[in-house]
């Protein structure tokens, strides 16, 4: 005849986890990085990692990244609603932080995200909306 130990489990040992090394980028690499998952293909890259690259991108305020950005939450035939919202908080996030919107990338924009950018500067720093 069988006997059970209803007491607790042992917790199951596995191999040691070593920790993993964080790879260290050079000046300009991590935002070049950023910049080609969000301006891959449905084939190169997966919407979500798309969501966390316009998200990411708002710590790097360069010309560039605004350029990439803007090419999303600008593009009428972008199907996917959260990425342009994402691209154009992005691009409101840059400006708050250089201090000035550029009002001429502003009408650029699909209304969607002209809705987007205009709403985050107008939460967190509306005195730049004036022109």
């Amino acid at each position: 005849m069988k006997t059970f130990s209803w007491g607790r489990r042992k917790p199951q040992q596995g191999p040691a986890q070593r920790p993993v090394p964080r790879r260290e980028y050079l000046p300009g690499e991590r935002e070049a990085l950023l910049i080609g998952i969000l301006l891959g293909t449905d084939t190169d890259v997966r919407l979500d990692e798309q969501y966390d690259a316009a998200s990411d991108l708002a710590a790097f305020p360069s010309d560039a990244v605004v350029a990439a950005l803007a090419r999303t939450a600008g593009d009428p035939a972008q199907p996917d609603e959260t990425l342009v919202d994402l691209c154009a908080e992005s691009i409101a996030e840059i400006w708050i932080h250089r201090g000035a919107v550029d009002h001429d990338l502003l009408a650029r924009l699909t209304p969607r995200g002209r809705r987007e950018a205009e709403r985050t500067v107008a939460h967190r720093a509306p005195e730049l909306l004036a022109r």
